[in-house]
């Protein structure tokens, strides 16, 4: 009996042994492979922002940024979060790389996942050492308030204010396994299970919808389904309004530190002779709007749109008065969608599609040729 089980414990190790190799050739032979099975993660521990990207993950240049080089001569930085960034998109598909690819504007995509107007001025001067023209600030409604309190007020601020008393911030956490097994299992997990996954490595497929209808049901009133024609998606009002909740003194010294942020940004562009814009990138929840009737919208939901109308007024009257140029996506995006061509996934994530990626580069590329004006120009100078 002790020989079987033996026997039993040697052939299980040897099983584990034997898949572990294969997968670290996998990972030698594929992209693809080394992506879902490398143990380098695309962000690290730095000791000033945090974290910031790695420049050893598979998609990143040697900057540590989603970029395929680092170039030498460029038109546009583009400074944002997981929105820029595109997560649940490929590399070429996120609105930077999809801007450069609609004529010669040389883009360089800065945006990093969880990052706001705060982390964009400490990595200020990286991006102007690029020597671009331009610098655009992509703001992201859903969660920029929220980062950008949580960047000042956290254990080790990124700029330097005064905690208020009973101030908590709750840090997102990575958790990263060096197992090639684990990784591959974890893998497995966001691909076909988790229906709101972001790994940004992987390029997420839309489940059926009635699996998605299903799984929506769990979470009760916390989500909205919009169904109507080819136009399926699911919305969580709850879960955005906590980082729009202007009754929310937090949310509001949010506001405050992003709108005072990108006014030293500005100056310090300005400075440097590089010129600034602030583009607004709203949340999903806005983009449906229309979808949702307004007696089926629940008493959140309504709230979220006063809310997020009202932090637009504020920001466009504050950028505005202050000679920024704003660019504000939620007008294509929503068109979009009357379109019956969905700019987001049907499942809860909040990220553009790949169509959503292009509608964005599109809007910008006729903003920056021509400021103003709904249609391209001439070439934007390299200064």
């Amino acid at each position: 009996m002790i020989t079987r089980v033996l026997l039993a414990l040697v052939l299980g190790l040897v099983a584990v042994l034997a898949i572990e190799l294969t997968t670290q050739v996998l990972a030698t032979r594929s992209q693809k492979a080394w992506a879902w099975l490398s143990a380098e993660p695309p962000l690290r521990s730095d000791p000033q922002l945090g974290y910031r990207p790695n420049p050893l993950y598979w998609e990143h240049d040697s900057n540590g940024f989603r970029n395929a080089l680092v170039p030498t001569q460029l038109d546009v930085v583009v400074l944002g979060d997981s929105q820029t960034y595109g997560v649940n998109v490929t590399r070429d598909e996120a609105w930077p790389q999809q801007l450069a690819q609609l004529g010669y504007v040389r883009t360089y995509n800065m945006g990093v996942p969880g990052y706001g107007p705060v982390h964009s001025l400490s990595l200020l001067q990286e991006a102007i050492a690029l020597r671009p023209g331009l610098i655009i600030e992509a703001f992201y409604s859903g969660n920029d308030l929220h980062d950008s309190y949580a960047a000042v007020y956290r254990r080790k601020p990124l700029l330097d204010r005064r905690k208020p008393q009973g101030a908590k911030i709750l840090e997102q956490k990575f958790l990263t396994t060096r197992s090639k097994i684990g990784r591959l299992l974890e893998g497995v997990k966001h691909q076909y299970l988790d229906l709101g996954s972001s790994d940004s490595s992987k390029r997420p497929r839309d489940f059926n919808w009635q699996a998605i209808r299903l799984a929506s049901r769990w979470h009760g009133s916390d989500y909205q389904l919009v169904e109507l024609g080819d136009v399926r998606t699911v919305l969580r009002p709850a879960y955005r309004l906590r980082a729009m909740d202007l009754d929310d003194p937090r949310i509001v010294e949010g506001l405050r530190i992003s709108l005072e942020t990108m006014q030293c940004i500005q100056q310090r562009a300005q400075a440097a002779q590089v010129a600034y814009a602030v583009l607004l990138i709203p949340a999903k929840e806005l983009v449906y709007a229309d979808m949702v009737p307004a007696e089926a919208r629940s008493p959140v939901y309504a709230k979220l749109l006063r809310h997020s109308e009202e932090l637009s007024q504020l920001m466009k009257a504050f950028l505005e008065q202050r000679d920024i140029q704003v660019i504000d996506a939620l007008p294509v995006l929503k068109a979009s969608v009357e379109r019956q061509e969905p700019p987001y996934f049907m499942r809860r994530d909040g990220h553009p599609n790949a169509t959503g990626h292009r509608l964005i580069a599109e809007l910008v590329y006729s903003a920056i040729k021509r400021p103003g004006e709904g249609h391209a120009g001439e070439p934007l100078a390299h200064r």
